[in-house]
């Protein structure tokens, strides 16, 4: 099996306006408690990375916020989570804009040479102020980790969408990756979802939020 051929059961999660922000710390303790023992399957440790700016004149390089290396734990959540959105709990100023977690990390899946067990990310919508819902939160888990994990990957995707007054959810089964016609590489990979492939294409403001914006096929849960 080639990385980008494993199977997963993957969930987005669109937050409601109305809800605090998953990257709010008070929020974030639930929705982590809800990953946890998803993430507890996994066959290493999870790790985190998250992308936030100050809020100053720059590039986004320039203003770009170092937390160094964030463990799956309180105390690594402590360094990017918020305690207000737009305030870190250091009370430094910062712009979030997204999370990701892999289970186990990234440079363990390089080296095993197989995609992530347990994958979670949340976006901030922050920049298009006019959509109908404020986060996106994207939940995979491998098919192949048994059926006890999938179904708790159902029940933590059901905990997440009731902390975040989900607007939308869905459902659906695809590998990571998807083969690139007449190549051995791949793309449209899950951990490429939240930035691009997750939605049709075109003006998502003012849309009424339902599957109907979500590209292929996906089924509520």
């Amino acid at each position: 099996m080639q990385f980008h051929d494993r199977e997963y059961e993957v969930y987005a999660i669109l937050g409601s306006p109305a809800a605090s922000p998953p990257w709010v710390h008070s929020t974030w303790v639930e929705v982590s408690a809800a990953l946890d023992p998803l993430m507890q399957t996994a066959r290493d440790r999870p790790a985190v990375r998250s992308d936030q700016l100050r809020p100053k004149p720059g590039s986004p390089n320039q203003r770009a916020i170092s937390f160094g290396r964030i463990g799956w734990n309180e105390l690594g959540a402590r360094k990017w989570t918020h305690k207000e959105d737009g305030q870190l709990l250091s009370g430094d100023r910062a712009e979030f804009m997204t999370s990701e977690a892999w289970a186990p990390s990234w440079n363990v899946c390089e080296r095993d040479g197989l995609a992530p067990d347990v994958y979670f990310v949340v976006k901030s919508q922050s920049d298009f102020p006019t959509l109908n819902f404020s986060s996106t939160c994207i939940l995979a888990s491998a098919s192949d980790l048994g059926s006890e994990s999938t179904a708790q990957a159902r029940r933590s995707a059901e905990a997440i969408a009731t902390v975040l007054q989900a607007a939308a959810r869905g459902y659906c089964v695809r590998p990571w990756g998807r083969t690139i016609e007449g190549s051995t590489s791949y793309s449209n990979a899950i951990n490429d979802l939240f930035i691009v492939g997750l939605f049709k294409p075109g003006p998502l403001d003012g849309e009424r939020v339902s599957l109907s914006i979500f590209k292929d096929t996906w089924a509520s849960f």
